[in-house]
């Protein structure tokens, strides 16, 4: 598996977008584990969005297949905290690595950048077997948590009482 990553530009936010709103809200029958789509109806991002990522700072990380982007990640930094968010691998692909190493990417990312302290992550509470997956890879709870964003911009939830849980895992240097 190729270990290689590169930053994204302006150009890629397109491809971007599709990705994460493949992986968060598929169409029904697509595989992969980590969608949203029994809690949560509506893209997940947009090519607009992903782009005002960038342009208040936001890198956006992706490992690409032939010429087709398969992961991403994105890292952004407030103070001494390297937020990382919108972790996705194409749902064909999942479930063999991609995403481990698309997380890794982002750690080693923040490490270098050499202002961050902390790393955090925002997940969907009723999503355990995606907080499991972080939680074994050294991330702990928070004890925060808020309501999902009802203003439509990452979706809406069809369900009540969906929250998002903070994480945080130190770096280690």
């Amino acid at each position: 598996m190729n270990r290689d990553f590169s930053i994204a530009a302006h150009k890629d936010a397109s491809d971007i977008a599709a990705l994460v709103n493949r992986a968060y809200r598929p169409v029904a029958g697509t595989g992969g584990w980590t969608h949203e789509t029994e809690w949560i109806r509506g893209s997940r991002t947009s090519e607009h969005q992903v782009i005002a990522s960038m342009n208040s700072g936001s890198v956006m990380l992706i490992r690409r297949q032939a010429d087709s982007i398969i992961a991403c990640v994105q890292v952004s930094f407030v103070g001494s905290v390297a937020c990382i968010g919108m972790l996705a691998t194409d749902p064909g692909l999942q479930g063999i690595g991609h995403g481990k190493l698309m997380l890794e990417d982002a750690e080693q990312y923040a490490k270098q950048s050499g202002a961050a302290t902390t790393l955090q992550i925002s997940v969907i509470e009723c999503r355990t077997e995606l907080v499991a997956f972080y939680e074994r890879r050294g991330y702990r709870r928070t004890g925060r948590s808020s309501a999902y964003p009802l203003s439509g911009e990452f979706g809406v939830p069809f369900v009540g009482g969906v929250k998002v849980l903070e994480m945080t895992k130190a770096i280690r240097i």
